[in-house]
């Protein structure tokens, strides 16, 4: 009888491994004073809200398929998801800090899903930057509203 549990102990902790996820979120704040724009030029899912303040909030919901929560915590460590900011006017450009390049751990390249949860102050409009152009022309997306 014991056998039985230590084997159906050992097997759903093997199926644990199997199936590896992990899940964290990574917040950032910009200073919305003087802008009436922001340019998105973010590589993956969009999401528009509006809120109270005066400043732009951005949550990068980090979503690894196939790896653990330690290189979860190491990829955000790396800054892998922090994000920088251009001003040009009135203009504020969000794009990510490093080039998101894929990642290898022994071979195997991590499957990453990313979300933006994009929280805008009053008066400030959101713009999704066109990867076909080399410059900043935009699509104008409406507060509160999901690009996809």
């Amino acid at each position: 009888m014991r056998a039985i549990f230590a084997l159906f102990f050992l097997l759903s902790m093997l199926s644990q491994t199997a199936v590896a996820q992990a899940e964290r979120s990574v917040i950032q704040a910009f200073n919305a004073t003087g802008i009436d724009q922001i340019i998105l030029d973010l590589p993956g899912e969009l999401f528009f809200l509006t809120a109270p303040g005066e400043l732009i909030q951005i949550e990068s919901v980090v979503n690894l398929e196939n790896a653990g929560a330690p290189i979860l915590k190491a990829l955000i460590y790396a800054m892998r998801y922090s994000l920088t900011t251009e001003r040009s006017g009135s203009d504020l450009y969000i794009q990510p800090g490093t080039k998101m390049a894929p990642v290898t751990v022994r071979g195997l390249e991590i499957q990453e899903r990313i979300q933006f949860k994009v929280y805008l102050p009053k008066g400030v409009q959101a713009a999704i930057a066109d990867p076909r152009l080399k410059d900043k022309q935009t699509d104008s997306m409406p507060s509160g509203t999901n690009s996809n």
